[in-house]
């Protein structure tokens, strides 16, 4: 097994690419097989904020025959007082790649999605181009 192969292997120990992984307030607070299990499960389980809170649904996926290895989407999205985790206009979304090169120098860490949390809240990143190489907000 080569280093990407285990890098791609510790990725599965920080999140599951094959899931929806919804965050509030930096923490991990659902997963799901897909965006509606996840509402059904903050609408079913999760405290009623009193105002519209801000969430953030990330979806991860491995293409080993592209450059960019790894893909990350990040949605912000609003739940409101009544559980309906829905998207408004001032909610965004941007999609971070790691390339092989960044996968072996900097693997995958939950910090990494904390920091991009903070990106798309802080309006800190572009949300005119189509993706941003990790290596760009890392760097920061």
């Amino acid at each position: 097994m080569d280093i990407i192969d285990k890098k791609l292997d510790k990725i599965n120990d920080v999140l599951e690419p094959s899931k929806s992984h919804l965050f509030v307030g930096g923490d991990l607070v659902a997963s799901g097989k897909n965006p509606k299990e996840v509402k059904d499960y903050i609408k079913n389980t999760y405290n009623a904020p009193s105002k519209d809170i801000k969430s953030y649904l990330i979806t991860l996926k491995i293409n080993k025959t592209s450059n960019d290895l790894l893909i990350i989407n990040c949605v912000e999205m609003t739940i409101t007082p009544k559980l309906i985790i829905k998207s408004t206009e001032d909610d965004g979304f941007q999609t971070f790649v790691y390339t092989i090169n960044d996968l072996k120098k900097y693997g995958f860490k939950m910090s990494h999605i904390k920091k991009i949390i903070k990106a798309i809240k802080t309006e800190s990143i572009s949300f005119e181009r189509n993706s941003i190489p990790i290596s760009e907000l890392l760097k920061k």
